[in-house]
């Protein structure tokens, strides 16, 4: 029950960036969508060091592995990457008003 409950927060809360992000820079939900995984991706790579297993963040190795963390954000940006390459057209969605 955790693990569902982890994954809901973590889908709402990357949802609410979106959604926020896309309005505040009038950009396509897709895009922002890929934008925010690459942030993420980077913020991933900095971070490793600390979260590797006997280190500052992650001193009893239970956590998951950095690089566990990075190749999900790959395929995650794949994913939204591949979804924008067969459907071109929801790049343009939503048009913001000027």
């Amino acid at each position: 029950m955790q693990i569902i409950l982890g994954i809901f927060s973590a889908l709402t809360v990357f949802s609410v960036i979106v959604l926020i992000a896309s309005y505040l820079t009038s950009s396509s939900y897709l895009g922002t969508a890929v934008a925010v995984w690459c942030v993420f991706l980077l913020a991933c790579v900095v971070h490793m060091p600390e979260g590797m297993p006997g280190e500052e963040d992650n001193p009893d190795g239970k956590s998951v592995h950095p690089f566990k963390m990075i190749l999900f954000c790959i395929i995650a940006i794949a994913f939204f990457y591949t979804i924008g390459l067969y459907f071109p057209e929801l790049y343009a969605y939503p048009e913001y008003d000027s």
